[in-house]
């Protein structure tokens, strides 16, 4: 369930003022970065290829989310349509994370689907066999369309992938669908959106229960066949554990899945995750509009609140 301090963070960042304020401050920018891979194209793929130096693979993502200016939505996807053919040619292994409602869907689907074709003619003809477009998986209001965005994607031949959310009940049917469609690659997330009980899980117990019951089906035998890929998004190291050890009984190797986190949290775990061998990608956000995604950081985890005092101090 979202804590009160969650709460208060996730109205600051939908505060337009308050965001106007603290990205025109220096200090505040530089704290930032912890959590922000850069501000456009150049910068992004600078972090990509700096992780690609420590064995870490990249999720990129343009900073953005449910908006209602097409315009925007075009800066949205000119940005991902630059930095697409950069990766490729540095052959990096990166996935590219794009919400519907960056491209349009928040506006009308028409908007949406015309910005996702026009990505999908943008995506390397060669590319690295775990180079994906990532859909993102926003509010409950917008899974049926994500799916169905990620299966007009495919149907132009883009390597589609999409993320599931494991606290919202419908998502074992949604996943035994994509298996049957031979989805390439699903992304497993618990979920950050607040949903009423009827339609998903609520407690913090049941929805780490069902991430599991979701990562035994993303390993096995039937997942395995249909040519899935893996990842599984989380900080839980319990839950981490829980999942090396599944992977193993089910016959699967380092590298044959992989677990992702946010780029700048928990950077201790990350490197546990390392020393144990296993593939490790970060979810590494790029662009000008910051604040509101750092804001959620913050709620998320108190303490991430040390690096914005930093930075006021000018530490």
């Amino acid at each position: 369930m979202v804590s009160v301090w969650q709460s208060f963070m996730i109205a600051l960042a939908r505060s337009g003022s308050l965001t106007r304020f603290v990205q025109r401050n220096p200090r505040i920018s530089s704290a930032a970065s912890q959590f922000v891979g850069g501000t456009d194209e150049d910068s992004a793929l600078r972090t990509a290829l700096a992780l690609k130096q420590q064995g870490i693979r990249a999720s990129l993502f343009f900073l953005g989310e449910y908006i209602t200016d097409p315009a925007i939505t075009r800066q949205t996807v000119d940005s991902l349509q630059r930095l697409l053919p950069a990766l490729d040619a540095h052959g990096l292994d990166t996935h590219v994370s794009v919400d519907p409602t960056q491209i349009g869907y928040a506006i009308r689907p028409e908007l949406g689907e015309e910005n996702a074709l026009r990505l999908a003619a943008s995506f390397p003809a060669q590319h690295s066999t775990r180079s994906f477009l990532m859909i993102d998986m926003e509010d409950a209001s917008y899974v049926d369309c994500t799916i169905a965005l990620r299966s007009l994607l495919a149907s132009r031949g883009v390597p589609a992938a999409i993320t599931l959310q494991a606290y919202l009940r419908r998502t074992e049917s949604d996943l035994a669908s994509l298996l049957r469609d031979r989805v390439p690659c699903v992304r497993l997330v618990k979920g950050a959106f607040s949903e009423p009980g009827g339609i998903a899980w609520t407690h913090s117990a049941e929805i780490s229960a069902a991430y599991l019951r979701l990562a035994a089906v993303m390993l096995s035998d039937q997942a395995r066949k249909s040519g899935l890929f893996p990842v599984f998004a989380t900080h839980n190291e319990a839950l981490i554990d829980s999942i090396r050890a599944l992977a193993r009984e089910s016959g699967y190797a380092p590298g044959e899945y992989e677990f992702e986190m946010l780029y700048g949290v928990r950077p201790k775990l990350q490197a546990k995750i390392l020393a144990a061998g296993d593939q490790l990608r970060l979810y590494v956000p790029y662009g000008a509009h910051w604040w509101p995604y750092t804001a959620r950081r913050i709620g998320e985890n108190p303490q991430n609140l040390i690096f914005v005092w930093r930075a006021l101090a000018g530490r």
